[in-house]
Parts: structure tokens; C-alpha cells; sequence
């Protein structure tokens, strides 16, 4: 499903008169990344290592949070370390 959020978004924005480089999309997976090189603000959330090594080398934002909202108690978990 990854590449086809692209599609979607893309006909979405033209059919809206949008510019994706004026929009964001939230991502947690490597499968998105079409979508989130796509937009002119991309946020990974909860990403899986592929897309969190990405959002560094891109310095995109990063949010990491539990279920609860909270931060992750293991950082070297989620690469921080």
C-alpha cells in the first residue's frame, strides 16, 4: 500500500488544487516513503528503523511515543542510543 498512498495522494492534491510540497504526512513504516519524500513536511511516528535512519538523514521530525502518548522508556530500543 505504501507507493499507492503516492498515487492517492497526488490525484487528491490535484483534484484540490493542492501543493503537496505545502502539506504533511505522518508515517510509522520505510513502506511510505514515497509519500513522506513527496511533502514539504514529513513526520515519522513510531517509525520502523528503515524509516527512523531515513528521517535523520532527511532531518525530518520524529515523534516516538507509546500507546499512551508517552515517551519509550528504552531509547536504545528505537536506535537513540
Amino acid at each position: 500500500m505504501g507507493a499507492h498512498k503516492l498515487v492517492l495522494a497526488t490525484a487528491l492534491a490535484a483534484q484540490l488544487g493542492a501543493d503537496l510540497q505545502l502539506a504533511t504526512a505522518y508515517a510509522d513504516s520505510a513502506h511510505d516513503m514515497a509519500l513522506l519524500e513527496a511533502v514539504g513536511s514529513p513526520v515519522a511516528v513510531r517509525p520502523d528503523r528503515t524509516l527512523l535512519r531515513a528521517a535523520r538523514a532527511n532531518a525530518w521530525d520524529v515523534i516516538e511515543t507509546d500507546a499512551r502518548g508517552a515517551m519509550p522508556r528504552d531509547n536504545a530500543e528505537r536506535g537513540y542510543m
